[in-house]
């Protein structure tokens, strides 16, 4: 019915605390989740920290020193919505042409190519010398016939939408 629905959105915005990062500093990251798709190549889902994503810009992933250019940036509302860029504190989509999901990692963190060197050495100052694992959990929902029939959950990665 909508009832209640206006003062229960008006609380979500008053007691989540906004999103913080430095707008100005290098472009920090973070991979949240990555999949396959068989038209755009790997999407990658990615929360800005620090600095922007835009569309051209090209980046690094830390963990495993993959460089592209972003062909397509955006959101999801729920449909994809292409940008020109992603602020800081913002969450969305990064395209890069990328053919294989193992360029990238959950949870690995995403910098300038260019000047993006130094963001974790940073960090790491920051937080006393110590580093944060961010523990990722999906669920993966599959009609009871394909269980039976292949004895094995599919390996989300790979699955074709």
């Amino acid at each position: 019915t909508g009832a209640g629905v206006p003062e229960l959105l008006e609380e979500i915005v008053h007691k989540l605390p906004a999103p913080h990062g430095d707008e100005n500093a290098p472009t920090r990251a973070l991979l949240v989740d990555s999949w396959y798709d068989s038209y755009l190549g790997v999407v990658i889902l990615v929360r800005v920290g620090d600095g922007k994503l835009s569309r051209g810009q090209k980046i690094k992933f830390r963990a495993t020193g993959a460089e592209y250019v972003i062909d397509k940036i955006g959101c999801f509302t729920p449909k994809m919505v292409n940008t020109e860029e992603l602020q800081t504190g913002e969450i969305g989509f990064i395209i890069t042409g990328m053919k294989t999901i193992h360029d990238c990692q959950v949870g690995d963190t995403i910098v300038d190519a260019k000047n993006g060197g130094n963001v974790l050495d940073e960090l790491k100052k920051k937080n006393n010398n110590k580093m944060r694992v961010i523990p990722k959990a999906d669920i993966e929902m599959m009609r009871e016939d394909q269980y039976e029939r292949t004895g094995k959950i599919p390996n989300k990665k790979y699955r074709k939408y």
